[in-house]
């Protein structure tokens, strides 16, 4: 009798192996056949790859026009180092969420982009950040009405607070301050318009 309790109970007991999920073989047979298939995130890291940097030229030319308006020009240089810091998040957190997309037909492609981007975005981020500083060091300037001189505001404040909250320095407090401080000396306040 107790036997057959332990022969009913060894039968019983025994998992088949479909209780552990697919076999290797199943398996093995799924990925091959769901290759060319991959997450969305994948899909985006590949277009992104796929756009690369190189259309930027183009608006970093004229950013750095002296022949447009400086408050233009910030404004290319926010919205250019926005997109470029877009891009390169991307790239590196598909690469990061899934190396294996470097083996991928165009994966090779992700990390020519991904370098070009980088030096792209370091580029663009320096030229940024010191065409903002220039203009938080001197936010006056003076302008003749009449036969007297009257302190002015280089460009709208509103536009230099916003390129400030873009670029999110590590002394973006101080910044705020000396424009806030310009405000008072010109008369003007200016609250952000809030970026996105």
């Amino acid at each position: 009798m107790r036997l057959l309790a332990v022969l009913c109970l060894a039968t019983v007991g025994c998992a088949t192996g479909a209780a552990y999920g697919p076999s290797g073989d199943s398996r093995l047979d799924s990925a091959v056949a769901n290759k060319g298939e991959g997450t969305d995130s994948d899909k985006q890291t590949l277009q992104t790859a796929q756009q690369g940097c190189s259309d930027v030229a183009d608006k970093l030319r004229l950013a750095r026009s002296d022949d447009r308006p400086e408050a233009e020009r910030l404004k290319m240089y926010a919205d250019l180092y926005a997109d470029l810091k877009n891009r390169v998040t991307v790239l590196e957190d598909g690469l990061q969420r899934n190396p294996d997309l470097k083996y991928r037909e165009g994966g090779g492609k992700i990390q020519e982009s991904l370098d070009q981007c980088n030096q792209t975005y370091a580029d663009v981020k320096n030229e940024f950040e010191k065409f903002l500083r220039e203009i938080v060091e001197l936010p006056i300037v003076q302008d003749v009405k009449g036969s007297t001189r009257v302190n002015v505001a280089r460009m709208d404040f509103g536009v230099v607070r916003d390129a400030i909250d873009v670029l999110n320095p590590d002394d973006k407090d101080q910044l705020i301050a000396k424009i806030e401080a310009a405000e008072k000396k010109v008369g003007v306040v200016t609250k952000s318009r809030g970026r996105r």
